[in-house]
């Protein structure tokens, strides 16, 4: 018997595609809607998501995922849900990141939280309010 394995085809690969990866990037597509944002956020936690960041290939998709499953940063829900712990360490980390589109992000939606008294009490205490200011 051959010890060599059949290339799978690509299709092959995409049957096999983890199911969270497959649910960021519909998600990323179309308009969110507070229905829409919940049930991202109950299937795949900010953290999980976040950890795509570290695939170069995905970063524009999760990106837009996370901007958009937090609303910008722009109402209370999503500031609720930045200022949470995983939030801020999705935030801290993603300040830290080596792709410009992902630190972008993250400064527009402190942006987005500083214009909630909530969201700026969490960038103030945090210390992250400060990273925006060095980042602009």
């Amino acid at each position: 018997p051959s010890l060599i394995r059949p290339h799978h085809s690509v299709a092959m690969a995409e049957m096999h595609e983890d199911p969270l990866w497959a649910r960021v990037r519909e998600f990323a597509t179309f308009p969110a809607t507070p229905e829409t944002r919940q049930a991202l956020l109950e299937a795949a936690p900010l953290g999980e998501i976040a950890q795509m960041l570290s695939d170069a290939s995905k970063v524009e998709t999760v990106c837009r995922c996370l901007a958009k499953a937090v609303g910008e940063g722009d109402d209370e829900a999503g500031v609720a849900t930045l200022a949470s712990g995983e939030g801020v360490s999705l935030l801290q980390k993603g300040m830290e990141h080596s792709s410009k589109t992902v630190r972008a992000t993250c400064v527009h939606l402190m942006r987005g939280m500083a214009g909630s008294r909530t969201g700026l009490a969490s960038l103030v205490a945090t210390g992250l309010l400060k990273r925006v200011g060095e980042a602009v």
